[in-house]
């Protein structure tokens, strides 16, 4: 059963510790739930912009469209980043806020993504302390958040 507190232009699907935060392009509904729900009956057509706290939450939608992602306390690793460049193949924006990387993790995310998006939202993430200059040589065109009002443009 699927209880409409209000009718925004998003809406959240909470399951146990899992966070579900979906925009679309028209219509925004805040749900919540406390039965186990199938991910499948779902619609996730003309999705924009998806933000999760577990990563596997993602492994059981298709979001084809997804132009923006954002992790939330997510530990990075090569096996996720594959997921993301697989998954989302139209993704321009994405954000890894509190996430921790492992290993080589970043820079192979540099290396997937860099082509692609045109804004990195890295907020209270861990990353190599001589990740700047690889973000420099690697990013061009993109807005890299580092911490609130704390934004450099690599050009």
């Amino acid at each position: 059963m699927i209880k409409i507190l209000h009718k925004f232009h998003s809406f959240t699907f909470v399951k146990d510790s899992d966070f579900l935060f979906i925009s679309y392009n028209t219509t925004f509904n805040l749900l919540e739930t406390n039965l186990d729900l199938d991910l499948k009956f779902i619609d996730f057509k003309n999705l924009e912009r998806v933000a999760v706290k577990n990563f596997t939450i993602l492994k059981a939608c298709d979001f084809y469209d997804l132009k923006s992602l954002e992790l939330q306390n997510v530990t990075i690793c090569s096996k996720i980043l594959d997921e993301i460049t697989f998954k989302f193949p139209k993704l321009s924006e994405i954000g890894f806020i509190g996430c921790d990387f492992s290993n080589n993790s970043f820079y192979k995310m540099i290396d997937l993504l860099k082509n692609k998006i045109r804004k990195l939202n890295l907020k209270d993430s861990l990353i190599p302390l001589n990740s700047l200059e690889f973000l420099k040589e690697n990013l061009k065109n993109c807005k890299v958040i580092f911490r609130d009002g704390d934004k450099k443009y690599f050009k």
